[in-house]
């Protein structure tokens, strides 16, 4: 390690907005010892690093080496917290959360199906959408033994040439 990741621990403590105080405090560290690393009188661990990573979804390519992005994407911290916790505990925490600030606010923010301007085909998606997203197996298995049900496969892949069908049209008409 160098000295200058002392430094980068510093600026991305900064861009995060945390004192040393709070810093230190989640990562179960001295506010001393941190004050030390960011000053360069003390080297970063390898141990520290990679928990600054991991709690704060900094790269450690930047952290080590000042190079790259200084964060990880929201798809790779997902990602990382699928594989810590599991699909199923982080499908019921979404869940969970998204109740506490109502469904108002999951429609806001695309979280269902786009409207097609179709008020029942809406429906039908968003319906199918919550069922599935409750992250309940048996309710998953249940609405797909009703989809497959209610339209059979000859009826999906005629529908499917129909749309290739009027697709090629639109693209020579």
């Amino acid at each position: 390690m160098n000295k200058d990741c002392g430094a980068r621990i510093m600026q991305a403590r900064k861009i995060l907005k945390l004192s040393q105080d709070s810093f230190s405090k989640s990562l179960g560290i001295s506010q001393a010892h941190i004050s030390q690393v960011e000053k360069g009188d003390k080297e970063a661990s390898e141990l520290l690093i990679k928990h600054i990573c991991l709690q704060y979804y900094i790269t450690e390519e930047w952290l080590e080496t000042g190079e790259g992005r200084i964060f990880i994407s929201p798809e790779e911290a997902l990602v990382k917290i699928i594989a810590r916790y599991g699909e199923r505990a982080i499908f019921q925490a979404f869940n969970i959360i998204m109740k506490e600030r109502s469904l108002a606010v999951a429609k806001d923010h695309a979280f269902y199906h786009a409207s097609t301007g179709d008020p029942d085909l809406d429906r039908m998606v968003n319906t199918l959408y919550s069922l599935w997203a409750t992250g309940d197996d048996r309710l998953k298995i249940w609405a797909s033994v009703q989809f497959d049900h209610a339209i059979p496969a000859d009826v999906v892949e005629e529908a499917q040439k129909k749309q290739q069908e009027a697709a090629r049209q639109s693209e020579t008409g």
